[in-house]
């Protein structure tokens, strides 16, 4: 077993970053990966998230910053997640068959169910970050909502979680977390949370408990309703959750 393979599948699979592919590659290193996801997440955060520090407390100027600050995330991640979220719109839209929408959720267009998504679910984490005091709790509200985003990621892809399809990566990693991985992630997520609300950026409500409860209740409905009308999760499905869990904890802390 090669200790660097679980590094190597988290970075690659969830950011651009040209790392070397794993040795090898099965659903035992796929779930190592996962684990490591909130981790990852918060640097994606951290990167992109930079410009709100300097950003002043201009409504003008806080929405652009916003808009490039989710444009950027989207950027390093490839837009593999948004890409998700907009097949699996169309899946979900068409009203076809669980077969019939899955080949749709395959076709690399996006229909107009998926274009409506991606407005709403990018306007909604843009307004959300905007709406937020500039500096500090705005970077550590998004750095929470990513971190959290993923954390959503690795509980759609526990044991209790079952693939669509038989190929594909989503095969592979949904179902392949265990519970033991799923506690290391949430440890990972935990540990960003208590940052976030250090010396007063955030409210520790929403920070251990509301932001938390909210991603996770994504990445069991989303899945839940994935098995009703798909039979079982997809990569899309898991890209859906990763940015709808965003977008939901990043409402919650604007509204809060």
């Amino acid at each position: 077993m090669n200790v660097g393979d679980d590094v190597r599948f988290a970075i690659g699979t969830l950011t651009r970053l040209p790392v070397p592919a794993p040795v090898t590659l099965d659903a035992a290193v796929a779930g190592r990966g996962l684990a490591l996801a909130p981790a990852v997440g918060a640097c994606v955060a951290l990167v992109s998230g930079w410009l709100l520090m300097v950003t002043g407390v201009d409504l003008i100027a806080r929405l652009l910053s916003a808009t490039l600050v989710v444009a950027f995330a989207a950027w390093i991640t490839r837009g593999l997640h948004w890409d998700g979220l907009a097949d699996v719109a169309d899946g979900l839209g068409s009203g076809a068959p669980a077969a019939r929408a899955l080949e749709i959720m395959r076709r690399p267009d996006i229909g107009p169910f998926g274009v409506l998504t991606l407005g709403f679910t990018a306007a909604v984490q843009v307004l959300s970050v905007a709406q937020l005091p500039a500096g500090a709790p705005a970077l550590a509200a998004w750095v929470l909502a990513v971190t959290l985003g993923r954390l959503a990621v690795v509980v759609a892809c526990g044991p209790w979680g079952s693939p669509a399809r038989a190929d594909g990566l989503g095969a592979m990693v949904i179902g392949a977390v265990t519970p033991a991985q799923v506690v290391v992630a949430s440890v990972l997520a935990a540990a960003v949370a208590c940052v976030s609300a250090l010396g007063g950026p955030l409210p520790w409500s929403v920070t251990l408990l509301w932001g938390p409860l909210v991603a996770v209740g994504v990445a069991v409905a989303l899945g839940a309703l994935a098995r009703r009308r798909f039979g079982g999760s997809t990569g899309d499905v898991l890209g859906a959750t990763a940015e709808l869990a965003t977008a939901g904890v990043l409402l919650v802390l604007a509204l809060r």
